[in-house]
């Protein structure tokens, strides 16, 4: 009775998790200045906290890009070669999705693979009105002329909006457009905190984007700065916080500024958090070296990554509360390392020094960066995170979602690592029925696949995941009509 209850227990708390980390991310693009070229800025809030960047040069453009672990077809943010730079949300009041057609990461890939300017990109969803997209997203790109746009797109229709014609220089979105309904309008309080700290700096710099805005922790009830907060909140122990409504917030995984340049010989810059930002030192990288350092990436996925994810529960005291001693403590053990990184761009990538640099030595500056952001983490880890602290259970469950369901639902499941699933079908007697789902690609961590069962008769069945020709588990679900 007690194992039956724990399972209950289990999907109860994975499915009302994913009904919360539904509503994600927060953008900002910046108009270029005298100061500096256009700026992008992306917090990335998902479920699946295993993350990557990967380079690709298969397509027309080379580029690097924000994945999941082991993706290698959509993009969520990320730079080619020929300076376009795009990121986004998702909005939820524009109208419904569908589950057919190519979703915004394969629409960003494209874009990245592909155009070289924004007028490509509008052009692109001028084309794609007429055949109507699959979902709505606020997408914000710069490119190489100094452009600076967000549109706002609807699965037929877009509104475009630039940043250079706003009164402030910058343009803020969380998960709803101006454009669409005046309800569902998620995100709000971010996005006032957000245009409040661009509204109110002195100076809107690439530095203000990496070590402020991605980090910050203010909500309308508490601004907990300077840290450590040395004061109670609620009924919580002395210094803990909430990361509920937070910029930084309690599933954010990753982050990119994305920093464009007036001068035609600088590349632009895609600063990268693998992790959370608040427990995570960002990596500047650049598509011009051809190639990314190991530890961003790979097989086994980015160890930068992993070590940050380990680093969070050093923060986390519960799914929304942090310690605010904790960050306090690690981002002052961050400073040295943060403040060397952009010691060596200033030298090494300032206007009067970059015609002296070959372009391949931005490889060799990668290497360095990610050599050294290591060893900071290992030396924090040493010192504090305890061995063997997370346990992967060897058949961990799965949970059919919603459940009874009727035609489409959702297979719910947590993985230890990158492979290849099927859907296998049995009826209520055991018997074999069919394979719905074959070879989908999944990845570490959280994955949510569709299951469609439309000439199915009512009844109770049972969904068996099979991951690379091996069974893994199976749950039982009930078929309504």
């Amino acid at each position: 009775m007690n194992y039956r209850w724990d399972k209950i227990t289990f999907a109860i708390c994975l499915l009302l998790f994913y009904v919360v980390a539904a509503f994600s991310c927060t953008i900002t693009v910046v108009a270029p200045s005298d100061a500096h070229g256009a700026l992008l800025w992306k917090n990335r809030d998902v479920s699946n906290e295993h993350q990557e960047v990967r380079y690709f040069d298969s397509e027309s453009y080379h580029f690097i890009a924000n994945v999941y672990e082991g993706e290698t077809d959509r993009a969520w943010s990320g730079v080619n070669e020929a300076g376009l730079a795009i990121v986004n949300t998702d909005t939820y009041n524009q109208g419904s999705w569908v589950t057919l057609g190519d979703d915004d990461g394969h629409i960003m890939f494209h874009a990245l693979g592909h155009f070289s300017n924004v007028n490509q990109f509008e052009e692109y969803l001028d084309s794609t009105n007429i055949s109507i997209r699959r979902s709505t997203h606020c997408y914000a790109l710069i490119d190489s002329t100094g452009a600076a746009v967000l549109f706002e797109a609807g699965r037929d229709y877009y509104f475009k909006y630039d940043a250079s014609d706003d009164p402030d220089g910058f343009i803020v979105r969380t998960n709803y457009a101006d454009s669409g309904s005046v309800f569902d309008r998620v995100g709000m309080e971010r996005r006032t905190r957000a245009e409040f700290i661009l509204s109110t700096a002195e100076i809107i710099s690439p530095q203000l984007l990496i070590f402020g805005l991605a980090r910050d922790l203010v909500t309308e009830e508490i601004d907990p700065y300077p840290l450590p907060f040395d004061f109670s909140f609620g009924t919580y122990p002395n210094g803990v916080i909430e990361a509920r409504y937070t910029i930084n917030r309690y599933y954010t995984t990753s982050a990119s500024i994305i920093v464009g340049n007036n001068n035609s010989n600088i590349p632009t810059t895609m600063w990268q958090y693998l992790g959370q930002p608040i427990n995570t030192i960002p990596i500047p990288l650049w598509v011009q070296a051809r190639g990314l350092p190991p530890s961003v990436y790979g097989p086994d996925g980015s160890s930068l990554c992993d070590l940050a994810i380990e680093l969070k529960s050093l923060v986390y005291t519960g799914i929304f509360t942090i310690d605010t001693y904790a960050i306090a403590d690690i981002l002052d053990r961050f400073s040295s390392v943060e403040e060397m990184i952009q010691a060596r761009i200033d030298s090494e990538i300032d206007r009067d020094s970059i015609t002296r640099i070959d372009l391949i030595e931005f490889a060799a500056l990668q290497s360095d960066f990610a050599n050294m952001i290591l060893a900071k983490y290992w030396e924090i880890r040493s010192l504090y995170v305890r061995e063997a602290r997370y346990f992967v259970p060897e058949n961990p469950d799965i949970a059919v979602y919603p459940n009874p369901f009727n035609s489409s639902g959702n297979i719910i499941f947590d993985s230890d690592r990158c492979g290849s699933v099927d859907i296998n079908i049995y009826n209520q007697s055991g018997r074999f029925t069919s394979t719905p789902v074959a070879n989908y690609r999944i990845y570490r961590g959280d994955n949510k696949i569709p299951l469609h069962l439309a000439g199915f008769p009512s009844g109770r069945y049972i969904a068996e995941l099979v991951l690379d020709g091996s069974r893994v588990t199976s749950s039982s679900f009930i078929l309504l009509k």
